[in-house]
């Protein structure tokens, strides 16, 4: 599926200006949709990695070779294919399959600029009892991105909050999202703070950690030390 344009390198060249405050604040308020971008892009790759080690698990059986088929159909720009074979396993297939191609076709919706449904089919499976809870995360974090603009920042730091939490596998995506509301919420020290805590947790991807560093700095955190300090405090 095609990818959302890469909007963060003239973002990080703007902050790496040494802006003022203001300047900084400017900015972040004129480019919250760039970052939310970046952010499917990131949870979207991972989402992919999830469906592609439930696929070669069992790439033996036909419930492999349907979801393969799904996949060559999208690659093939050939949507209604692929529906019909995710529509197959999202009602016959095992939990990880069934789960799997129920992000996979609501991902489908919002590529073709369908939102309403495909933000639907991922708040079903987020709200589905008995899914295994990393598949209800993803399409918990999906649907959030993808109606961000639309959230009360509050909203979304309900949604974020269980799931950022440092060490944790959705730290950087959940903690960068819940940061970007607080800053929404006009709260720039608990934005820094949290976007310097994304940026010293090892386990966070490199991309993610790098931006939340360049977002602490321009929040006036000094994230040089192991410790985090508030500049001019």
């Amino acid at each position: 599926m095609a990818q959302p344009p890469d909007t963060n390198t003239a973002f990080l060249r703007e902050v790496d200006e040494e802006l003022s405050y203001d300047r900084v604040i400017g900015f972040l308020r004129g480019n919250a949709r760039a970052l939310i971008v970046g952010l499917v892009v990131v949870f979207g790759a991972f989402g992919g990695w999830l469906l592609w080690q439930n696929h070669t698990a069992t790439v033996a059986g036909e419930q492999g070779e349907k979801f393969a088929a799904a996949f060559d159909a999208i690659k093939a720009r050939d949507a209604k294919g692929a529906n019909e074979k995710l529509a197959d396993l999202a009602a016959n297939g095992n939990p990880g399959y069934r789960a799997a191609a129920k992000i996979l076709s609501a991902d489908i919706a919002l590529e073709q600029g369908d939102t309403k449904t495909g933000i639907a089919k991922l708040k079903a499976l987020a709200d589905e009892s008995g899914v295994d809870n990393n598949w209800r995360n993803v399409a918990l974090i999906k649907a959030t991105g993808a109606e961000y603009d639309a959230l009360p920042p509050s909203t979304i730091i309900e949604r974020m909050k269980p799931l950022a939490i440092p060490g944790k596998p959705w730290f950087g995506t959940a903690g960068e999202m819940m940061a970007m509301a607080y800053f929404k919420e006009n709260k720039p020290g608990l934005a820094g703070r949290l976007f310097a805590s994304i940026a010293a947790d090892k386990s966070v991807p490199d991309s993610i950690a790098a931006r939340a560093r360049q977002m602490a700095t321009s929040l006036g955190i000094d994230t040089t030390q192991n410790t985090i300090k508030e500049n001019g405090q």
